[in-house]
């Protein structure tokens, strides 16, 4: 957030993600330059949000136009050139709204308009869904060739980080909700994480996916299903209640709702798992030992044994027995 001296000085509330890195293309990186002449550099310029990427390049986060340009301005730091560009994925937000205007619209000539411009909409994308069994069914009947049905649904891609409430599509108003991916699925392994343009197992796969092979014959064949690529499961690969598909899912929605990267998400959503697992064990063993006690009628109750009814008169014989033991000197 921006400094009451900001405000003042009319600095518009901008939140951007750039990068640095050198121009001279060493392997170094940014690693190569002392930590301390980029900290003073930086420092000139004011309060930012600095942390060193993988690939070696410095990642900074403004909160206003004028410390933005001040960043975008810098040449050198320590005789090292440096190259200062936005960051291709972090200033981009997605939402998904729902507009039926738009389903018979060209998309590109409304990304032209100054209306969506002054929104900083910069791409536009429509949803459709499958065809139905019936739906099908009838194009084969019809010989017309299949074609997905529109369902107003579209994912508005913005040229900011922080996602809008609305967007204004002329006439009305719509509201814009987080946009959380689906897992991606090889169509040729069945795997979770990448497509089919991009998978290694090409040859190995295919005997897996094939259609599920029948054993004995006539009325008493079975059907045997092949395991889960992903988690060995009884159940086929692209199913939905698959446990990775699932978690998968879990991790897609915690990198979109606190827009973090897909590794954070990853560690921290697992993390949370087992320990809400470690819980849920914990509370059914406390419970099964607590069913089993009282099914015993000896219920433990700070570390001593009394009847279900807890009756004074137990408990007053059990403390007399004790004093008794004490004084004999017997071990209890």
């Amino acid at each position: 957030m921006p400094s009451e001296a900001d405000e003042k000085n009319g600095c518009e509330n901008v939140r951007r993600f750039l990068t640095l890195e050198r121009a001279d293309g060493k392997a170094a990186g940014m690693s190569g330059v002392s930590p301390f002449v980029v900290k003073q550099i930086l420092d000139s310029i004011g309060k930012l949000n600095i942390s060193l990427l993988r690939d070696h390049r410095i990642l900074i986060e403004t909160n206003t136009q004028e410390k933005m340009e001040k960043v975008l301005a810098i040449e050198e730091m320590g005789k090292v050139p440096i190259k200062v560009s936005h960051h291709p994925k972090l200033n981009l937000s997605r939402g998904v709204v729902k507009c039926w205007h738009f389903t018979e619209c060209n998309l590109e000539e409304l990304l032209q308009e100054d209306k969506m411009k002054a929104q900083k909409v910069v791409g536009l994308r429509q949803i459709k869904r499958h065809l139905t069994d019936a739906e099908e069914a009838k194009c084969y009947t019809a010989k017309v060739k299949p074609v997905r049905k529109d369902t107003g649904l579209f994912i508005v891609t913005f040229d900011t980080p922080d996602l809008p409430k609305t967007l204004d599509v002329g006439y009305s108003v719509v509201e814009v909700k987080l946009y959380i991916p689906k897992p991606l699925r090889c169509f040729q392994c069945h795997r979770l994480g990448h497509a089919q343009i991009s998978c290694k197992n090409k040859n190995a796969q295919k005997k897996e996916n094939n259609e599920p092979v029948i054993k004995g014959k006539g009325k008493g064949k079975k059907k045997k299903i092949i395991p889960c690529v992903n988690c060995s499961g009884n159940h086929e690969s692209w199913s939905k209640t698959c446990p990775m598909y699932e978690n998968e899912c879990q991790i897609l929605r915690f990198q979109a709702e606190n827009q973090v990267n897909y590794g954070t998400a990853k560690i921290l959503v697992n993390f949370i798992g087992k320990c809400t697992n470690d819980l849920s064990a914990a509370k059914a063993k406390a419970a099964a030992l607590k069913g089993a006690a009282l099914a015993n009628g000896k219920p433990a109750v700070g570390g001593k044994s009394v009847c279900n009814s807890g009756c004074r008169e137990h408990q007053e014989k059990t403390s007399e027995g004790q004093k008794t033991k004490k004084k004999t000197g017997q071990k209890f």
